[in-house]
């Protein structure tokens, strides 16, 4: 939630056209490429024994890991391998590709309603997505529930939603105070 509230924070006005989003998302990844090598890289000493014991298989992980990704593979042995937190960055990176569209969809409702109150109903909708989701899931009996609830890409989605909505709405609020702050200092001042 928290990725998605500061990326409301920033103004983009790009077309959602496969160029714009391609170029956007490999630039993001950029930035903290080169640290998740590293880091990749340095923790292989600790999983030296799994790499003795099954070569093919770590050799495999890392590959998934070096690619991000691993938060599309259920295997607990494979999301969670080597660097374990970087499942996250596995996901962010599949977040990335809405960050335009979400932008763009954004400008356009707020030129419609200004206030942004409509966020407040596309945040119950989410969440309530997001609801049906776990009950679909715990319906079904899934074996690694706690992955597809909090690793799987397109799940992760509805927090990223929401924490943008969220951005988008403390923008509308900040610049509705804004706009009447200044209504109150003309009129007091005439």
């Amino acid at each position: 939630m928290l990725s998605g509230f500061i990326e409301a924070l920033h103004q983009r006005n790009e077309v959602p056209d496969i160029k714009n989003i391609t170029r956007l998302c490999i630039a993001k990844v950029k930035k903290f490429y080169g640290l998740h090598v590293f880091f990749l890289l340095a923790v292989t000493p600790t999983v030296i024994v799994s790499v003795v014991k099954a070569p093919l298989q770590a050799g495999g992980r890392m590959i998934i890991n070096l690619l991000l990704l691993q938060s599309w593979f259920p295997d607990e042995q494979i999301w969670l391998s080597y660097n374990s937190v970087t499942w996250f960055i596995s996901t962010l990176a599949f977040l990335f590709l809405f960050i335009i569209p979400m932008h763009w969809i954004s400008n356009h409702l707020e030129q419609k309603w200004p206030t942004g109150r409509f966020y407040c109903g596309l945040l119950v909708i989410i969440w309530l997505l997001d609801f049906i989701l776990a009950i679909l899931l715990l319906k079904k009996n899934v074996s690694n529930i706690k992955y597809y609830l909090y690793a799987f890409p397109p799940s992760r989605l509805f927090d990223y939603a929401s924490g943008f909505i969220l951005g988008r709405f403390f923008i509308c609020h900040k610049n509705m105070r804004l706009v009447k702050k200044r209504q109150h200092f003309w009129k007091s001042s005439l």
